[in-house]
């Protein structure tokens, strides 16, 4: 299971990089295996889920899809793991902005080096 979030995360992250936006087509298609391995509910997936309502419908500071991707992923990892994802995704967000210099930086990216980071560790 690990192998294909994490195929589907950097999938989604070049897209990401691209347009720092995603089809929910593209997500969709991620989303299918879900069938296969269905994720463990927890509340923790509602609130990623509001928030990324939230996120579309207010400027946030970060948009909705990485939300839904969190969401997504809160039904495989525990609270603890998506916090360490979260904490180097920001980590390498910060470091993002200060080589691109740009007002607005793509999470997703980040989000899939720290899924990756994590691991690893």
């Amino acid at each position: 299971m690990w192998e294909w979030l994490s195929i589907t995360a950097v999938f989604l992250a070049v897209e990401d990089w691209q347009t720092c936006t995603f089809k929910a087509s593209h997500f969709l298609l991620c989303l299918l295996p879900m069938v296969i391995w269905p994720p463990h509910f927890s509340y923790l997936m509602l609130f990623f889920v509001a928030l990324g309502i939230l996120a579309d419908n207010e400027n946030i500071g970060m948009g909705a899809g990485d939300f839904y991707l969190l969401a997504w992923w809160s039904g495989y990892y525990s609270v603890l793991e998506l916090l360490k994802i979260v904490m180097i995704a920001s980590f390498f967000g910060i470091l993002l902005g200060i080589f691109l210099k740009r007002k607005v930086v793509p999470f997703l990216p980040c989000l899939a080096l720290g899924l990756i980071f994590q691991h690893f560790l």
